[in-house]
């Protein structure tokens, strides 16, 4: 089985992370993590996850201080950072492309027969940096 977590970084908007709740239950994710989020008052980002699916998906997201205790207690197989900032240090090269379909094409097989934990992890609105997290936008490691 294959679950999938979505984390914000230092989400900057409940309403930001209530939309994110509405789009992961049209998917059927159900895994909504929020790492130091900014914002203290959950009114907007109920209203934004207006559907059911999206409410129930943002009331029960779990908290983390740091990705150390959410790595620590949820151990996930594979991390992927994203950002919409380019840049040459973060230039996503054919290679890694590739990289990732021959990985899972190669292990379509095997990856039915364990049990998967994938986090997308994603970097504050303002400037999407996931700065001293940067080192995970690469990292790949399985268990």
């Amino acid at each position: 089985m294959i679950e999938f977590y979505i984390i914000l970084v230092e989400n900057e908007f409940s309403g930001n992370a209530g939309s994110v709740a509405r789009v992961m239950g049209n998917y059927n994710f159900d895994k909504l993590v929020f790492i130091n989020p900014l914002w203290n008052d959950k009114t907007e980002g109920l209203w934004m996850s207006h559907t059911p699916h999206g409410k129930k998906i943002f009331e029960n997201a779990t908290y983390f201080k740091n990705i150390d205790d959410f790595i620590e207690k949820v151990r996930p197989n594979i991390i992927i950072g994203f950002t919409r900032r380019s840049g040459k240090e973060r230039e996503i090269s054919s290679n890694y492309r590739d990289y990732f379909n021959n990985f899972f094409i190669s292990s379509k097989d095997k990856l039915k027969e364990i049990d998967l934990k994938i986090a997308l992890l994603f970097g504050k609105e303002s400037t999407n940096a996931i700065n001293c997290y940067i080192f995970l936008q690469t990292l790949i490691h399985l268990h």
